[in-house]
């Protein structure tokens, strides 16, 4: 892996934001690693020497790693619970690993607890789907080691941007910046099919590259912006190109003044997840999409 430091941040920082502590194991696949799109996993796989992050990209892991170190470093056995163990199994002769943040031991068997540094917009849109599939397959691989775990589990939120300010303001705000939220698991079936599925995109991926998806992209929806002759700021934003025509006859016919001076703009929607991908140097498609081919 290579950093660049595009913003000079000073060296010392820099040896602090790169340091890597995680326990990586060949031909073990992790649980990050299968929920990865199969382009991803397989240019991570080809191409290990040639990856590339800038320094700057590293920056808001540094909330997820102290975040964990706090709870790494607090023994809380006294409340039942076990604490960053990782755990193995194989399906299809691949070997998967998943360490788990937290394990706490109750009446009824084992529940997961996992602690995420994040934004509060995913728990205000309920975005949980990444989060349900990781620690579906922590419950899977515990069930292969015989350990039976809840089907539902605990994330410990712990906001990145939490403001006071906005707790009056928006409905469903957390009402603190670190709030637990539980969320339902797959079924056990499920998640082994989910699994298997994984392991065969990524095999076929590391014969021949598929292209990434809209949705595995984040990529948001074009947008057609109506835009006035002389002001920067957009008049309306329209899902269709259509929509932005029926916006312009409708400013026109609402002020004759409008007429010759409005025209669209299409805003092409931005694919969110290549700005964290450390493939972006060597993904052809990326290129295409940002036209540096």
């Amino acid at each position: 892996m290579e950093y660049k430091n595009k913003h000079n941040i000073p060296d010392y920082l820099v040896k602090v934001l790169t340091k890597d502590s995680y326990d990586y194991e060949d031909n073990v696949w992790s649980a990050s690693a299968l929920k990865m799109p199969s382009r991803m996993f397989a240019l991570n796989q080809l191409h290990k020497e040639e990856l590339a992050l800038d320094v700057r990209d590293m920056i808001p892991a540094v909330y997820g790693t102290a975040a964990h170190l706090m709870f790494e470093n607090t023994d809380l056995t006294e409340f039942g619970f076990e604490q960053e163990k990782r755990v193995y199994a194989e399906v299809l002769g691949q070997k998967i690993s998943g360490k788990y943040d937290m394990l706490k031991k109750t009446l009824k068997g084992f529940k997961l607890h996992d602690i995420k540094s994040t934004s509060t917009y995913k728990y205000l849109n309920k975005d949980f789907k990444d989060y349900i599939i990781q620690l579906s397959i922590y419950k899977w691989l515990l069930s292969k080691n015989n350990v039976e775990v809840s089907d539902e589990a605990i994330i410990i939120f712990i906001f990145t941007d939490w403001s006071r300010a906005k707790l009056l303001k928006i409905e469903g705000y957390p009402k603190l910046r670190l709030q637990e939220q539980p969320i339902t698991l797959m079924s056990l079936e499920e998640t082994e099919e989910y699994i298997k599925s994984r392991i065969i995109s990524h095999r076929k991926a590391m014969k021949e590259l598929p292209l990434c998806t809209q949705e595995e992209l984040w990529q948001k929806e074009d947008r057609y912006a109506v835009m006035k002759k002389g002001l920067k700021k957009a008049l309306k934003l329209c899902l269709s190109e259509d929509a932005a025509n029926s916006s312009i006859r409708y400013f026109e016919n609402s002020n004759t003044s409008n007429i010759g001076k409005l025209s669209i703009e299409k805003r092409v929607g931005k694919p969110m997840r290549c700005d964290y991908c450390k493939c972006t140097n060597v993904c052809d498609q990326y290129k295409d999409m940002v036209g540096l081919k």
